[in-house]
């Protein structure tokens, strides 16, 4: 191959990864190749849940649905989602959801529980609206996890998830 040929090929690369890390929602603005593994050591997002779309491997239980780019209950009460997928040991799953004004009525509360290996981490969503809006909840895990949990106790449609994570 001439060097013209792998010159090419390796612009060609080159824009293949940028394109890659942009993807995963990484600035590459300004970015110079010689940064760019830098770049990639910092993007240790994997998105399970992000633009509506869950991600390959990944479903809804009955009483979960998408609406309007957000997973959310059909029905008040609560919902159990259990996903059975393996995450690595060291890493942090993360939900951003997000709630109307008014979660609740007469004091009640919407919340989301996540449950790794054991631990909770809970978010609340309630109707004298000091805990509504957009808000990031995450959990840490030292040891692989096997399966984990998300609990949805809500007022259907009122709570919902916009992103979910790993990392």
């Amino acid at each position: 191959m001439a060097i013209a040929d792998q010159l090419t090929q390796l612009n060609q690369v080159k824009s293949d990864i940028k394109q890659a890390l942009i993807d995963k929602d990484v600035d590459m603005t300004d970015v110079p190749f010689t940064e760019y593994a830098r770049k990639i050591a910092e993007s240790g997002k994997t998105y399970l849940f992000k633009d509506g779309v869950l991600a390959p491997g990944y479903s809804l239980p009955s009483g979960l649905y998408v609406s309007n780019n957000r997973i959310v209950a059909k029905n008040a009460g609560a919902t159990l989602w259990e996903i059975d997928k393996p995450i690595g040991s060291g890493k942090t799953v993360m939900i951003k959801a997000s709630s109307p004004s008014v979660s609740g009525s007469g004091g009640n509360e919407a919340y989301l529980q996540l449950q790794l290996n054991g631990k909770l981490s809970k978010l609340e969503f309630n109707s004298d609206q000091r805990y509504n809006g957009l808000s990031i909840i995450g959990l840490y895990e030292a040891n692989e996890v096997k399966t984990f949990g998300i609990a949805f106790y809500t007022y259907a449609n009122s709570m919902g998830i916009e992103e979910m994570w790993i990392e």
